[in-house]
């Protein structure tokens, strides 16, 4: 491993342990609205997102890589929302009440600001991310999705809007299309910006530190095989007869004319995944 891929494994490990120790104290305090935050939601993706890339970072299959790739591209795009939602809007704009109740407990502090930056300085800096340009279409949809349930559960009255901004019956039909193409706006500027620095990041990486990668699985777990082929006999008896019976025994060095052992070097790389 890589100096690299040991960092982003630190990382991921830490990210794993304090994102469960923040499960954890917000399930001991209120189970029944746990997957109505946003920030729960994105948090369960990252430890997941975590568990999947410590588990299967070495994996040779093609498809299980992308998946991995796919989810931790997902797990950073949403907790930069969360962070920049708390910090950008929450915090500035809110009550002394609204600061204490989201960063003053433990959960709150982790899932916030903690587990945030150490999932995205991991993914943009120190990972393999996304390959594709459709990438951002992974948190837009997500985004969209939440906030579509939480639209109709609050308007069925199944369930209280976990944010001011999801209140269906305490603002008009504007304001809420608004607040929802700006939610949809910014997580897709986040998208796009968090892919463009993992894959400038990786760019500039790979041409610092030149470095064979697995085509098939995108690994760099590969190390050089050498082979040595040899061919041809040092001494051609024929040709050693023939020159005995025409000019005697000084005739014997006539077996080591035009007849040589010559030997060749090939040099390949194995992906030790695949």
């Amino acid at each position: 491993m890589t100096k690299r891929q040991n960092i982003a494994l630190i990382l991921n490990i830490a990210a794993l342990v304090l994102g469960c120790v923040g499960i954890i104290f917000r399930l001991s305090h209120s189970i029944e609205d746990f997957f109505l935050y946003y920030t729960q939601i994105s948090n369960v993706i990252a430890v997941i997102s975590s568990a999947m890339f410590i588990i299967f970072r070495r994996t040779g299959i093609v498809r299980l890589s992308a998946a991995v790739r796919s989810t931790r591209y997902l797990a950073a795009c949403m907790l930069t929302m969360t962070f920049l939602v708390v910090m950008c809007i929450f915090v500035p704009f809110g009550t002394p009440e609204t600061t204490r109740r989201l960063l003053g407990s433990v959960n709150g502090v982790l899932h916030h600001t903690v587990c945030p930056v150490l999932s995205v300085v991991s993914y943009i800096f120190f990972e393999d991310g996304e390959k594709t340009r459709r990438a951002p279409l992974i948190p837009f949809i997500a985004t969209a999705i939440y906030s579509f349930t939480v639209y109709t559960l609050n308007f069925l009255r199944l369930a209280p809007a976990p944010y001011p901004f999801f209140e269906v019956y305490d603002h008009p039909v504007w304001e809420l299309i608004a607040w929802f193409i700006g939610l949809m706006a910014m997580v897709t500027v986040i998208a796009v910006v968090v892919n463009a620095a993992n894959r400038g990041v990786n760019r500039r990486y790979n041409k610092e530190e030149p470095h064979m990668r697995c085509p098939k699985c995108g690994s760099e777990y590969c190390q050089i095989i050498n082979e040595v082929h040899e061919s041809g006999k040092d001494y051609h008896a024929g040709r050693g007869c023939c020159g005995y019976l025409l000019f005697g025994w000084v005739g014997l060095l006539c077996g080591l004319c035009g007849k040589g052992r010559t030997t060749k070097n090939v040099n390949y790389w194995v992906c030790n995944n695949c």
